[in-house]
């Protein structure tokens, strides 16, 4: 780390005007509205080494430079620095770091929460205008068009940037939008919609979200002419709610880090647990690693733990300020303020950074806020992943890939649920035996309905049968971890499941007691990745189909495979993609197997398969104007097709789409993706509930 000399002699250069920079790139001048809180701070430092009396903001903004700090003499150092700045230096260099509010301010006056207000609603359009800087409604943006390469590049450019994650529930007016005219789709009638009443009150409390850091993949390295082509790259991250809730966290380091290299996280990855009554906050950094000392790893992390508390104070400022903000702006009063005040304090944390900074490099750093609805929308993602670009310029580029979890601790939500459609009434919803984030596989075998799901804690297979009216206890088959609910039929009198594995591995195995499970196999190359559950059906009654979603952010590409009961044949491009997980089922009306999937736009719709055994023939797209935020399960009963899905909302509704009658959506929340089979002339589907 540098020295306390080196420290101070930073900071008179940066108010001499010098521009930010790492140890081998200069950072764009930055816009004074965005030094802020730098100012601020300094301010605090200058009043507190005269011995003022500070008001609460300052003290909290000092705790940030006590975190990069030896001592109370440093800090009083600092503010003596930028005293004398103000009285040596011309008001044209400091008004390109500050605004004039700031440098308009006497000694004597305390700097207030009040203040803040003001000059943040005075500086909020310069901050909304600055290209690194937007918020992202993710109801109307694929995962993969988040970041665009503009983006990208406005971040690398400006060393950072802000993004705030919305997601405004549409009406339903919006939600079902005017079918397009695309000329390669036959559009079927939807039919009537039907929202059945919540059968019990909706549980509005916040509920606890789990995000962690699940892997990243290196598309550029920084091309370090010393340590050679590959780098050593480590991750910083601090998060903080209004529910007080925070995070910190610093990763272990990755070597020999190249481009094309993916690397995943520790389970320890923990980017925020907590709750999120309104929004949240969070500060993230990508550093590469040049043999800096243990001293300056120590620092980092202690001043993550001080990030993650800022994060929390800048959440519960942005939900006070976002209210008086938005009686002049609307709905969008705390998404603006959590942008200003994300934007100040990265700014802030960047001054920091460039006065501790030492050998190692940091490739780039991103500030980022959630309101709730939009860290429920994660829910509505595939994969519940959501990824973030870090372009560093020269200096490397990566994408972090975030995924929510259901926390093994909490017992608010995942309970497995079922209902049951006789003609066209719906029973009341009841509760089954488990607890999952990714809903169930149902069969009936041999006469009686068996359900099949992994469990949250840890991904072990569990199998519960349906038997004298109730759910029995869930056996658990330690020898078996899965990474999503599997894929299960009934062939030539046995049960055989496939599933991904926690390592994104597709296997297979059967059984025909339900009771013993053989350890199961991987049966393709260990080049055939997953992360959703495949879709497994019986052919012409002579051979077993499976269809896979590749392990791949967004729109991915699905793959096909045959076998006879022994072997599978080679994975084959089907040419059709989609961002959930897809269904086959026979299509009747056309005596063909239908691959039933989501498209890019979130539709409903088939390909019908088009030849024999081992083929790879598909038609085009047959589909509804139904949207769904979830992988689909279908059967038909020879006329008509049942279909369920997440409703792609925040509320998340329990989907089912009779193509005969239309849509109904019941009266209870999923999460994961939903299942349906038929028993005794009846349609059971069955749920992870988002409340229970």
């Amino acid at each position: 780390m540098a020295s306390l000399q080196e420290r101070v002699s930073r900071l008179r250069s940066r108010l001499d005007g010098e521009q930010r920079r790492t140890n081998k790139r200069v950072e764009n001048k930055a816009s004074p509205a965005e030094g802020l809180l730098f100012g601020v701070t300094l301010h605090a430092a200058a009043r507190l080494g005269k011995g003022a009396k500070l008001s609460p903001l300052e003290n909290r903004m000092l705790d940030l430079f006590r975190a990069f700090a030896d001592d109370e003499e440093e800090v009083k150092e600092y503010g003596t620095t930028f005293l004398k700045a103000k009285q040596n230096t011309t008001s044209s260099t400091l008004g390109g770091i500050f605004p004039k509010s700031i440098l308009a301010l006497d000694d004597s006056q305390a700097y207030t929460e009040k203040d803040l207000r003001r000059d943040l609603i005075a500086l909020l359009p310069e901050l909304q205008a600055l290209p690194q800087n937007k918020v992202v409604d993710l109801n109307k943006v694929a995962p993969d068009d988040i970041d665009t390469d503009e983006y990208a590049q406005a971040i690398a450019a400006a060393g950072g940037g802000v993004t705030v994650y919305i997601a405004p529930d549409p009406s339903e007016g919006d939600a079902q939008e005017a079918t397009p005219a695309d000329p390669n789709t036959e559009w079927l009638p939807t039919g009537e919609v039907e929202y059945l009443p919540f059968i019990t009150p909706q549980d509005t409390s916040p509920k606890r979200a789990l995000i962690v850091m699940d892997r990243f993949y290196c598309h550029q390295s920084s091309g370090d002419t010393i340590t050679g082509p590959r780098d050593e790259i480590y991750w910083c991250v601090a998060t903080g709610s209004d529910g007080r809730s925070k995070a910190d966290y610093k990763s272990q380091t990755f070597g020999s880090i190249e481009a094309g290299s993916e690397r995943k996280f520790n389970n320890d990855a923990i980017l925020f647990n907590g709750t999120v009554p309104v929004d949240m906050t969070g500060h993230v950094e990508v550093w590469e690693e040049d043999d800096s000392p243990s001293s300056w790893h120590n620092k980092l992390k202690e001043a993550l733990f001080k990030i993650a508390q800022e994060c929390i104070d800048r959440a519960v400022e942005a939900n006070r300020m976002g209210d008086a903000y938005g009686d002049a702006e609307g709905a969008m009063g705390t998404v603006a303020a959590i942008l200003g005040l994300a934007a100040m304090a990265a700014a802030l944390i960047a001054e920091l950074i460039n006065l501790i900074r030492n050998d190692d490099d940091l490739v780039c750093k991103r500030e980022f806020g959630f309101v709730t609805e939009g860290v429920d929308f994660f829910f509505n993602y595939p994969d519940w992943e959501l990824p973030m670009v870090f372009d560093g310029g020269g200096m490397g580029k990566h994408t972090l890939y975030l995924r929510r979890k259901v926390d093994s601790r909490t017992q608010d939500m995942g309970r497995l649920m079922y209902s049951k459609l006789s003609g066209n009434s719906w029973g009341s919803p009841f509760g089954g035996q488990g607890r999952t984030a990714h809903g169930m596989a149902m069969i009936t075998y041999k006469g009686v309905p068996w359900s099949f799901f992994a469990r949250s804690s840890d991904g072990v297979f569990g199998v519960s049968r349906w038997w004298d009216n109730h759910w029995q206890t869930v056996q658990w088959i330690d020898n078996i971890a899965m990474k999503c609910r599997p894929a299960v039929v009934e062939f030539k009198g046995a049960v055989w499941m496939v599933w991904v594995d926690t390592e994104n591995n597709l296997r297979c195995t059967s059984t025909t007691t339900l009771t013993s499970w053989t350890k199961g196999r991987e049966y393709i190359s260990s080049t055939a990745k997953s992360e959703t559950t495949p879709t497994l059906t019986v052919w012409n009654n002579e051979a077993l189909m499976c269809v896979h979603r590749a392990a791949s952010a967004g729109n991915a590409k699905l793959y096909v495979s045959w076998s006879r009961g022994s072997g599978w044949t080679s994975w084959a491009d089907t040419g059709l993609s989609s961002p959930y997980a897809p269904a086959l089922c026979l299509v009747p009306s056309r005596g063909k197997m239908g691959l039933f999937l989501v498209s890019s736009d979130y539709r409903i719709g088939f390909h019908t398969f088009d030849g024999s055994y081992g083929g790879n023939t598909w038609s085009g797209r047959t589909g509804w104007d139904r949207r769904s935020g979830s992988g689909l399960s279908v059967i038909s009963d020879g006329n008509a097709h049942v279909i369920v899905f997440r409703e792609r909302t925040k509320q998340g509704r329990v989907g089912v789409y009779r193509t005969n009658a239309g849509a109904t959506y019941l009266g209870s929340a999923c999460i994961g993706a939903p299942n349906v089979c038929a028993w005794e002339g009846a349609v059971y589907v069955g749920w992870s509930d988002l409340h229970e």
